[in-house]
């Protein structure tokens, strides 16, 4: 174990970034797959059984749109995502463009053949959103939801982690994805119609919120 004060100070800002990623939905597979590296080495360089590299900071870095010198060094300007109120001050995070569909879907957005090249450009905090999200693209809301909380179409920024506790996620069944609301005995229901989904569905994603975006 590298109990190094260096590596014990990379260590404990890497925790804090890890931390802030998974508050925000996305999963330790998912920023071991961002970064190129295995799970279990994540859990590794997090217990001390191996060093932060200098790669594997510029990767985490370069994944998650900060600047690295920060992780290695603490010098620089820590991730914005870290503050939960960002400072009329901090710079805003940089515009990003993301897929469009109009329906859930399942696998990296800009490789799918459903994908019509339609663009939604975010800003502001939910570009920061979307920033920290798990290969994010936006959905369409094609009618109103049964609950009345989502209306006919409404932008959706989707982000594939996976996280049980986001109240609207994204079930995969028979190849086919929607939008569906966790009640609270646990049933998975489509907000398009309240059908509850059976045994063979899983959650492949989340509902991280409704975003305005320009076409």
């Amino acid at each position: 174990m590298d109990t190094s004060l260096e590596q014990e100070g990379i260590r404990s800002r890497l925790q804090q970034v890890l931390e802030r990623l998974v508050d925000q939905g996305t999963t330790q597979q998912a920023i071991a797959e961002v970064v190129g590296v295995p799970a279990q080495y994540l859990s590794d360089i997090k217990a001390g059984r191996k060093r932060v590299a200098e790669l594997f900071a510029r990767r985490l870095a370069e994944g998650y749109k900060f600047d690295y010198h920060w992780l290695m060094t603490e010098e620089g300007n820590p991730p914005q995502f870290l503050n939960r109120d960002i400072r009329a001050s901090a710079p805003a995070p940089r515009p990003i463009h993301l897929p469009l569909f109009d329906h859930p879907i399942y696998g990296q957005p800009q490789t799918l053949t459903e994908w019509n090249g339609a663009l939604v450009e975010l800003s502001g905090a939910a570009a920061a959103q979307a920033w920290a999200a798990s290969e994010p693209y936006i959905v369409r809301f094609g009618k109103n939801d049964t609950e009345g909380r989502l209306r006919q179409n409404d932008l959706v920024l989707v982000s594939q982690a996976v996280n049980q506790k986001a109240e609207i996620q994204v079930v995969r069944q028979r190849k086919q994805c929607f939008l569906a609301r966790r009640t609270p005995d646990g049933t998975l229901r489509r907000l398009a119609n309240g059908q509850s989904f059976g045994p063979p569905a899983e959650a492949v994603g989340h509902c991280v919120g409704i975003v305005w975006g320009v076409l």
